[in-house]
């Protein structure tokens, strides 16, 4: 009688094994959906997001101020060599990402040496 019992809880043992082991299989799937989800979203909300924006402003422009800025002060850094938002200002600390801001005005230098 004891040896059923303890074969009784050892098959319990395995159900619950094989349970948790089907459980987590289920979880993984789920991860698999959402980041399927997540991932396809990241490339369409930006679609329509830059196509809503062309819509308004009948072109492609940049939808933040940033990227702005950061031309803004590479083109004066590589044409008056003064890190400013303004041609004639002196330096300012505007630019967020001055490293960024430094290899723009990189290609700007390259971009007037070929043209010019």
């Amino acid at each position: 009688m004891a040896k059923s019992a303890k074969k009784q809880v050892k098959n319990k043992e395995l159900i619950k094994k094989k349970d948790i082991t089907f459980n987590l299989s289920i979880n993984k799937s789920a991860v698999l959906i959402i980041l399927g989800v997540l991932l396809t979203a990241s490339f369409i909300l930006p679609y329509y997001y830059i196509n809503y924006a062309h819509s308004l402003n009948q072109y492609h422009s940049f939808p933040l101020d940033d990227p702005w800025i950061h031309l803004q002060f590479a083109k004066n850094l590589a044409e008056y060599g003064s890190f400013s938002y303004f041609k004639n200002e002196i330096v300012t600390a505007g630019s967020t990402s001055p490293l960024y801001t430094l290899i723009l005005a990189a290609g700007f230098l390259l971009q007037k040496m070929k043209c010019g």
